[in-house]
């Protein structure tokens, strides 16, 4: 009854000021009749009406300006009160991600992408949600599962990217020599769509023999179009060669790392963790000379603290910390520093128990930064005998035949790679152990979590190939936590723009 009355109240005193300025309530309405008299026995002329001034209302705690005009509505008044009145809308998790990683690139210097990056290095980002609620016993686990899943994402975002170039270079290489294109195409700036019009067009122009000869190189038997025509072998030869560049795209991620984490949680729980890669010359040598076995001592360059000394022990802030890090050690060393976390699981049981299920869940944040490790360093080995390969390019133009065609299916088919990768990998690294390893409760859902942070260093490679024992690492580093919005966490910074 309350509020019915103040609408009233609110509506007259609205109808009020508009009538008692001399204007009507709408363009159609009569004027009231005491005034047509008047207008109709005054023998002076009337003088005119000024314009109406602006009214102020006082509603609420502050003053709400409504504007004198004849054609308002008080329905329309009504809305604008309710509609100042609303709260803020607060950031989704996503929003939050996405401005602390804005935030970052601009401190950093740093763009999306390969432009004015230092060093030539691509950026790419991607983005996963918890699959459950906090309050779920699997949480912990899941979380490790989103930033795999974004880092994937990422991954694909950058394979993508390199698909196209090495799509642009095997059209290059189909035509023969440069000077046979067209000199006003620039096939790195078309899409994928026009790259495949250039390709078939030149396909077309191909003697029948050499185009069996390029089918043949492509993984695709010419016999089996024989007395087809030749618009389907050239079909098949694009497909073909759209899949090749794909997967020689994949081979390029050795030395793509993750440059930064961040994690988000909204009011209702919502939890998304985000991941910025970066992809650059210098880390695909180091990752070449890993895999290789080849690596030696650098000489000194940009020496900085003991890797431990750079690396916070604080629980708290090691918990924001996901994946491959390249550091820079005391000797000026390039090492790769993998950060893994495994959740513990439920705390009730025996002590023997919760015992037992520490030393699992350390075992697999182990494995966990082992793997990453060998991921840093071993796609460049992946598919060297031919007979594994065309059998791999097989199962994928059954699955994707037209080639990946956005992020999603690149990440789909990434995922499936680096399993057969982890599968068929013989290598072997030396030189790769325990610098830390922590415990703590996660600062949001409060399940236990242990971390493990793995190290590979020419000099730790250096002592396992002489059977020394490896060097000792030493130093500490209380940390400080990185400054977010309410409700983000970031990784702790270990880079530096000339690192690139």
């Amino acid at each position: 009854m309350k509020s019915l009355l103040n609408r009233n109240y609110r509506q007259t005193l609205v109808l009020t000021l508009i009538l008692g300025t001399g204007g009507y309530a709408r363009a159609d309405d009569k004027p009231a009749a005491p005034a047509l008299e008047r207008a109709a026995t005054a023998p002076e002329p009337v003088a005119p009406v000024q314009a109406p001034r602006a009214a102020v209302v006082e509603v609420g705690p502050a003053p709400v300006q409504v504007a004198a005009n004849p054609v308002t509505a008080p329905d329309d008044v009504e809305r604008s009160l309710s509609k100042a009145a609303q709260p803020p809308t607060k950031p989704t998790a996503s929003e939050m991600i996405n401005k602390c990683r804005e935030d970052y690139l601009r401190d950093q210097g740093f763009q999306l992408g390969n432009s004015g990056n230092p060093g030539g290095a691509f950026i790419a980002w991607g983005e996963e949600t918890v699959s459950v609620a906090m309050t779920d016993p699997a949480w912990a686990k899941a979380r490790v599962f989103a930033y795999e899943r974004a880092l994937l994402l990422a991954e694909a975002n950058y394979a993508t990217f390199a698909q196209q170039h090495i799509l642009s270079d095997k059209i290059r290489t189909l035509s023969n020599d440069d000077s046979q294109l067209d000199a006003r195409l620039d096939l790195d700036r078309m899409n994928q769509k026009d790259k495949i019009k250039v390709l078939k067009e030149k396909a077309l122009a191909l003697a029948e023999s050499e185009l069996d000869a390029r089918l043949r190189k492509a993984g695709v038997d010419p016999k089996e179009f024989q007395g087809r025509p030749k618009f389907e072998k050239v079909s098949t030869l694009a497909d073909q060669i759209v899949i090749l560049a794909f997967r020689e795209a994949v081979t390029t991620l050795a030395g793509v790392r993750t440059l930064q984490t961040f994690e988000g949680v909204n009011e209702k729980g919502t939890y998304k963790i985000g991941v910025l890669i970066v992809e650059s010359p210098r880390f695909k040598e180091l990752a070449n000379a890993i895999s290789s076995g080849r690596v030696g001592h650098e000489a000194d360059k940009d020496p900085r603290a003991s890797i431990l000394a750079q690396i916070p022990t604080d629980p708290n802030l090691l918990v924001n910390d996901l994946g491959i890090r390249v550091m820079i050690d005391e000797n000026g060393q390039r090492c790769v520093v993998s950060f893994a976390q495994w959740a513990v699981g439920s705390a009730t049981g025996s002590d023997r128990m919760h015992e037992m299920k520490l030393d699992r869940a350390t075992e697999t944040a182990r494995t966990i930064a082992d793997t990453a490790i060998a991921d840093f360093a071993n796609a460049t080995l992946v598919y060297s005998e031919e007979g594994k390969r065309a059998e791999n390019n097989e199962a994928f133009i059954r699955k994707f035949p037209k080639g990946v065609q956005d992020d999603v299916e690149a990440a789909e088919f990434l995922d499936a790679s680096k399993k057969e990768f982890r599968l068929h990998s013989e290598l072997t690294i030396s030189g790769i152990a325990d610098i830390h390893t922590w415990r703590g409760k996660h600062p949001k859902s409060g399940q236990e979590i242990v971390g493990v942070i793995r190290m590979w260093s020419p000099s730790l490679q250096q002592s396992a190939k002489s059977l020394n024992a490896p060097a000792r690492v030493e130093g500490s580093n209380s940390g400080k936590a990185p400054v977010v919005p309410p409700g983000a966490t970031q990784g702790n910074k270990y880079d530096k723009p000339n690192d690139f």
